[in-house]
């Protein structure tokens, strides 16, 4: 791959010299990891790689998790941070500290990922996951030959994968039997593509077989150390576990006073759930469920371009598709999604409704929740967050996606359309503050698992508390276990672009965020200090 990135014209020649090293560490770095990882790279499911695009896609390749390619992969990381380290001591500029800061963070977080905490090794769910991905891509590219090729690479991709799982846990491995089920399920329904879809279909038979045959092991827990380091690094909070237990433990606390007095002004005298669950709801459209989604996200769209925060020109090619979560994804899916098509200029992305989801139970109304849910993942949530990032004329920053800035702003995105007028209702502000509760709950139950402080069955018992229905709640409870820390992100990415924003008005505020999403997602310490 040649060159990713055009060199952006600098006005001083005094940052010259360490922009450009800059710029080459970064196509070095992207680049290597796009040949590589090339699904990883292009799907935003996987939150510790960049986003990566490239212009000539070989679609018979798949990404490459073998011992010897991971091993050559890590030893570059490492290289890339000692030399972008001595970059950031000499006299770069603050723009450019605070790339250098993504990148050398990029690297550490992804050697580690593959290093120690080695998902690729132990989860069959994560290869099965980069199946999905690589056949939506495929078919999202609009070029006719493209499935047919990723289905001649399936084979050897899931060879592979197949070969290199160690140490599975238990349950893992249920989960992977779990999604090869289904993915063979969705694949099926895709139609043959010149006789080769039965090869992809056998390949992940194969797989579900090697599956059946491994021998695993009782505990899924990572070291409590390393999970400490997912945490405060890796989804770069910067706080201990405990910290982070403590911050959420108020919030929890704090939001359960403010949703009984809220609950007792709807609905006197009854619990929390019955309030919730006794708030009006809105009748569905003869056109159905997606049509009443695509309405609101069509008013939030039209409210962001009122405020300012939607440019006109950036809204008028960056369109939100609504799709259901593919039956693949579902074993690992526990809740509706946003994925970004990645590129510059931006091109839109897709709402990935799961099951039930936004869209309501089967009946002819809906719960007013779906409002919420269209915002934190359309606009100003996910999608106005994702176009923003690959607007960016910083071309270092658009690949880069953080989890904590990610769910973090979906969640201040929420809170954002109340403040500005959109969610008016006198039920609207029970409706998000018990959002934040559930989040908050998800959180620290997510932790205590993975701490080791709390076993499956009680994770699903805080989550049947909390409202989901048993089969539900275990379900989720299930998922938790693939993704450590991941689902803190919410409370704590919510409650720093709180801090940076809060006490403003309506109108500072609005000015505020606009400048946030100009900036990429940055650390929120240097955030701060770019804010002010």
């Amino acid at each position: 791959m040649d060159g990713l990135f055009t060199m952006p014209s600098r006005t001083s020649q005094k940052y010259d010299s360490i922009a450009a090293s800059v710029m080459t560490l970064a196509d070095e770095m992207y680049g290597l990891l796009a040949r590589t990882f090339p699904v990883c790279c292009y799907s935003d499911e996987f939150y510790f790689f960049p986003q990566v695009v490239v212009d000539e896609i070989d679609w018979r390749l798949w990404d490459d998790f073998s011992p010897d390619r991971v091993e050559d992969v890590s030893r570059k990381l490492a290289r890339w941070v000692l030399e972008l380290d001595a970059l950031g001591s000499g006299d770069a500029c603050p723009g450019d500290l605070i790339d250098i800061s993504l990148l050398i963070h990029l690297a550490v977080t992804l050697r580690e990922q593959l290093e120690e905490v080695r998902f690729h090794r132990t989860q069959p769910t994560f290869h099965l996951a980069i199946v999905t991905a690589g056949l939506l891509q495929a078919m999202e590219s609009g070029e006719p030959s493209a499935l047919e090729m990723r289905f001649w690479g399936l084979d050897k991709f899931l060879e592979t994968s197949g070969n290199i799982l160690v140490g599975v846990p238990a349950l893992f491995r249920e989960l992977g039997v779990e999604m090869v089920r289904d993915t063979l399920d969705w694949v099926a329904s895709l139609g043959d593509q010149n006789g080769v879809r039965d090869s992809a279909l056998q390949a992940i038979e194969n797989f579900g077989k090697r599956l059946g045959g491994l021998q695993v092991r009782e505990s899924f827990l990572l070291p409590r150390d390393l999970v400490e380091r997912i945490a405060s690094h890796h989804m770069a909070v910067g706080l201990s576990v405990d910290e982070i237990l403590a911050e959420m433990t108020e919030e929890r606390e704090s939001l359960l006073v403010e949703l009984s007095t809220l609950g007792e002004e709807l609905k006197p005298g009854a619990s929390l759930m019955d309030a919730y669950n006794g708030i009006p709801q809105v009748p569905i459209p003869r056109e159905g469920k997606s049509k009443l989604l695509f309405q609101e996200i069509e008013r939030l769209r039209g409210h962001c371009l009122e405020l300012g925060l939607l440019p006109r020109d950036l809204a008028e090619g960056c369109p939100v598709k609504i799709r259901a979560v593919p039956q693949s994804m579902t074993p690992v899916r526990a809740a509706d999604s946003y994925s970004a098509l990645p590129g510059h200029p931006p091109a839109g992305g897709t709402f990935f409704v799961y099951g039930e989801g936004s869209l309501g139970k089967a009946s002819g109304c809906i719960h007013p929740v779906f409002r919420m849910t269209a915002a934190h993942e359309t606009y100003p949530g996910h999608h106005l967050l994702d176009i923003s990032r690959w607007n960016l004329s910083d071309v270092v920053r658009r690949p880069i996606e953080r989890p904590v800035f990610y769910e973090g702003w979906a969640c201040f995105a929420e809170e954002l359309m109340e403040q500005s007028g959109f969610f008016g209702q006198r039920w609207d502000r029970f409706i998000l503050s018990f959002r934040r509760l559930r989040h908050t709950i998800r959180g620290i139950a997510d932790l205590d698992l993975h701490m080791g402080r709390m076993d499956i069955e009680g994770v699903a018992g805080i989550l049947t508390e909390a409202g989901f229905s048993a089969p539900r709640a275990m379900a989720t409870a299930r998922k938790y276990s693939l993704r450590p820390a991941y689902q803190m992100c919410y409370t704590v990415g919510l409650n720093r672009f709180r801090s940076l924003l809060g006490g403003r008005n309506r109108t500072e505020t609005v000015c505020m965020a606009g400048r946030i999403l100009r900036q990429g997602e940055i650390g929120f310490d240097e955030l701060g200090r770019t804010l002010r």
